[in-house]
């Protein structure tokens, strides 16, 4: 069964919204959870683009991704309510640095939910109605999610670390 395209996006978008929000309402027990950053860029590097890594390719499960994706905007949720909701003072350069890292990860959220329904096409269909195009389509847009990953956690560890001139 395929979906339209705005049937596709109102399902992504519902998941991510729904994470949002969960985490915007549960943002002072998802902080208090996070630990001392390392100092070293690559270690601290390469636990955010693994984490990420299997974000993005569990996300693009067909059902199952959904609930990721949703969780996975939980931090997305949390940002805007430390920033909007409890009068955080940061710098406009800082609210700037969160910005570009959010529209990253959203953007990447967004691929892998268009990835699970590309695959999600390709499992339904019996094997002669089957489209090469679907995988070839499905294996592209998870290329591209993990591609915008790499670049997020490279902005977000430079950032973190103060490596920027710009950073949190």
């Amino acid at each position: 069964m395929r979906f339209s395209l705005a049937h596709e996006l109102s399902i992504i978008g519902a998941a991510i919204v729904a994470g949002a929000a969960y985490g915007l309402l549960t943002r002072q027990a998802l902080l208090s959870g996070i630990s001392a950053n390392p100092n070293d860029f690559f270690s601290l590097f390469l636990l955010i683009i693994s984490t990420t890594a299997w974000i993005d390719f569990i996300g693009s499960l067909p059902i199952i991704g959904l609930a990721l994706i949703g969780s996975a905007s939980r931090s997305f949720g949390a940002v805007v309510g430390v920033v909007v909701l409890d009068h955080k003072t940061l710098p406009i350069i800082g609210i700037m640095s969160l910005s570009i890292t959010a529209s990253l990860e959203i953007t990447s959220l967004v691929a892998v939910g268009f990835a699970g329904f590309r695959l999600l096409d390709f499992i339904g269909y019996k094997g002669s109605e089957r489209k090469k195009g679907d995988i070839y389509t499905y294996l592209k847009l998870l290329g591209l999610a993990l591609s915008i990953s790499f670049l997020s956690a490279l902005f977000e560890s430079a950032s973190i670390l103060g490596m920027l001139p710009f950073g949190l």
